[in-house]
Formats: structure tokens, sequence, C-alpha cells
């Protein structure tokens, strides 16, 4: 165990009146009329900015800030924080229905956009642009007859799509340095009638997307070989 900073004072250097954290200096208040109350105080102290893996026990030490006045911060190792993604990722994958590319590809109610989980990007184009940029980072040209390990699988997903603009909002923000009854002096339904015409009209759509963790497409061995050898002919 580290030892904690001890503070004094001047007039009674032999006394401790609190212990530090050496990491952050958070301080802890002595109790020298009590040993046992003192003698946790001083560990306390002293592993303030000490954690343990809350799986596997191994002891971490982090420098503390902010963000650690939550519960659950850095409760995991390095290792096993990976492995509980990786565990994540495995029920999703068990718990989702799972299409071929060819049953994705005859969906006509499916957008061809797809979700790469771990990498936390989409593919508006689909597939193809998941292989494209998947191959430009992966494949090593001094190893041509290798083949780059494609992702197992691509989560479907579903969009967004729309502009919703509430004039009650609007106006308490605008109005907010008025009295207390500013929004009931003014035509509400009259701008809510203006943003809905706003929104309506095509120039201003917006089309986001979501990935959908209850289905997924398994990526086709035949179909990423097809693509690699397609994609050495152009580069």
């Amino acid at each position: 165990m580290s030892e904690p900073l001890i503070l004094v004072l001047k007039t009674d250097p032999d006394r401790a009146v609190a212990y530090a954290c050496p990491d952050c200096h958070n301080v802890i208040q002595a109790a020298n009329d009590n040993p046992d109350i003192d003698a946790a105080a001083r560990k306390h102290a002293a592993e303030h900015c000490i954690f343990h893996c809350e799986k596997c026990g191994v002891r971490l030490i982090k420098k503390p800030g902010p963000e650690q006045n939550y519960p659950g911060w850095g409760t995991l190792c390095s290792a096993c924080d990976k492995q509980r993604d990786l565990d994540r990722y495995q029920q999703r994958f068990d718990a989702a229905e799972k299409l071929t590319e060819q049953q994705f590809n005859e969906r006509t109610d499916l957008d061809p956009v797809v979700y790469l989980e771990g990498e936390d990007r989409f593919f508006p184009e689909g597939i193809d642009e998941l292989r494209e940029w998947w191959c430009e980072f992966h494949y090593d040209p001094k190893k041509p007859d290798e083949m780059p390990d494609f992702p197992e699988y691509v989560f479907t997903c579903t969009s967004i799509t729309g502009v919703r603009l509430d004039a009650d909002s609007i106006l308490e923000s605008a109005l907010d340095e008025h009295h207390e009854d500013a929004v009931e002096s003014v035509n509400v339904e009259a701008l809510q009638k203006h943003l809905d015409e706003w929104s309506a009209d095509p120039a201003n759509q917006v089309t986001s997307w979501e990935a959908n963790h209850k289905q997924l497409v398994l990526l086709s061995d035949e179909e990423n070989a097809k693509f690699l050898e397609k994609w050495r002919g152009e580069t």
C-alpha cells in the first residue's frame, strides 16, 4: 500500500490532523483519539485513487478526474472491459434475426444502409461500400493472395426522416426574458402552421439512420471473394 500524505500543524509536527491521497490530494480527517478510525482514515487516503477490477480483481491505479464522480467509472481493467464488449456483441448477435445477403437484397422494405458494430460506422450505400472501405484499410498489397478478414455481419438500419419544430418551445425560449404569460399573448397556432409548412418542404428534409440491433445480415464469403477480386483489378 502506498503511503498517504500526512498533514500536521507547525506548532505540533508530531500529530497528524489529516491524511491526503498522494495522487489527487483529497483530504481525510485524522482521528487521533480513536486508533481504529485513524488507521481507517490513513488507509482510505492512501488507497483513494487505487481501484480493483470488479471482474478479475486486478489492481487499477488511475489519476482521478471529475468523470470519476459517478458510480461505475473505472471498475474494469482493459482486458475485462474488452471482454464485456465482446460478450455484449455476442448477445446481440445471438438474439437478432439473421438474413443472408440475398434475402437482404430482396427485401424491398429495408433500407440499403448497414451498420458495422465495433467501428460504430454507417454505410449509406450498402454492403459493397462497407467492403470497399474495409479493403482500403485492411488489404495488404504485399500479400495479394490473402483475403482480408471481412466482418462476419452487419446490422440493418431504420431511417428517421423529417424535421418537427415546436412553436411552443421556440416561443418559450424566445420570450424567456419577458413576463411569465408572454407566450399566451402571441399567435402560437399561426407560427406552428408556418413551421409545419417549412418542415414539409422537400428542400428541408433530413434523413438519418439508426442501427436495428434486432436484425443483421450475414456477409457471404463468396460475395466477399468476388468483391475483392474486382477491387484488386481496379486498384
